[in-house]
């Protein structure tokens, strides 16, 4: 479920927002409209199983790409490298105390749009990026840095497996704000937590198949393994969170 505040900060982007799974299409100067829906377990303590539809926007040229909640800005582009601004909302993102009874006297934790650096290498070997990405809205006043290798790889004409792993090293502001407890939020079943820095460690795996020229259908799956700073939070009952998604593409 998208809470209201999501929709608040986000909604001037709305027109040409995709909010996947992480399923990567990589098509220049196109346009393409579609739906989906994805069920995600998160993390933390007492939330029930989220199933959401999905409307799908997907947008790239020259200068501007727009994939998954990424926005990227071209900086640069050459044949095997590239470099962007990228924008990225951060949709799902904390909670608010009512969506589960053990957060009942916490503050919300909002969600934010992160901004910064990103770069890719792409190689016979698969594809390397990485990006370095403040909170741009001073909601936990932290940052992130992320590290994806992924490999695509054709089974036909019409199919393509795609598999990738990741690292996300979370600062400390990052950390505490979103899983930390405060004195003033602290209860006798829910103590005081300060949280620090941590490294969070995902895997996904996307099956892509192409049903026409125009037309693309995918399974996307992925799996986060979380840091112990996260894991160890009194608010967190898990030490992963998953998404399992399915989505469907027209491109004109």
């Amino acid at each position: 479920m998208i809470r209201a505040n999501e929709v608040k900060k986000c909604l001037y982007l709305l027109p040409v927002i995709v909010v996947t799974t992480g399923a990567n299409i990589a098509i220049a100067d196109e346009f393409g409209l579609g739906i989906g829906t994805s069920v995600k377990q998160k993390e933390y303590i007492g939330f029930d199983t989220e199933t959401n539809v999905i409307p799908i926007v997907y947008y790239q040229n020259d200068y501007v790409r727009i994939l998954g909640t990424n926005i990227d800005i071209s900086l640069t582009e050459q044949q095997d490298f590239s470099g962007a601004l990228r924008i990225k909302l951060g949709f799902g993102d904390g909670y608010d105390h009512t969506e589960s009874p053990y957060l009942s006297g916490m503050k919300a934790r909002e969600n934010s749009v992160w901004i910064g650096p990103t770069a890719e290498y792409r190689s016979q070997y698969g594809t390397f990026s990485a990006d370095i990405l403040i909170d741009s809205l001073s909601e936990s006043e932290g940052f992130q840095a992320n590290l994806t290798y992924s490999r695509a790889f054709s089974v036909s004409d019409r199919i393509v497996i795609e598999p990738s792993i990741s690292l996300s090293w979370l600062s400390k502001e990052y950390v505490d704000y979103y899983y930390g407890i405060t004195q003033a939020e602290a209860t006798a079943d829910r103590p005081f937590y300060q949280a620090d820095a941590t490294l969070n460690m995902g895997a996904s795996l996307d099956f892509k198949y192409l049903l026409s020229r125009h037309q693309q259908a995918w399974l996307g799956l992925s799996y986060n393994a979380l840091g112990s700073e996260i894991k160890n939070s009194p608010i967190v009952d898990s030490g992963n969170d998953s998404r399992v998604g399915l989505f469907y593409l027209y491109r004109f």
